[in-house]
């Protein structure tokens, strides 16, 4: 995972899509949750960082 914070939502979503040891269906649960891409590349840079 990337070290530096993503500035927008397309960039997040980008961001989001390279993490590559991320469970594929996270991001499209926390999608369908309402949650942004901003906001689902702090919880997991938030999880990479534990």
């Amino acid at each position: 995972m990337g070290k530096i914070a993503p500035a927008g939502e397309a960039d997040a979503e980008l961001w989001v899509a390279k993490c590559k040891s991320v469970p594929e269906a996270l991001p499209a649960m926390l999608r369908r949750a309402g949650y942004s891409w901003m906001m689902i590349a702090k919880i997991l840079f938030d999880l990479a960082r534990m």
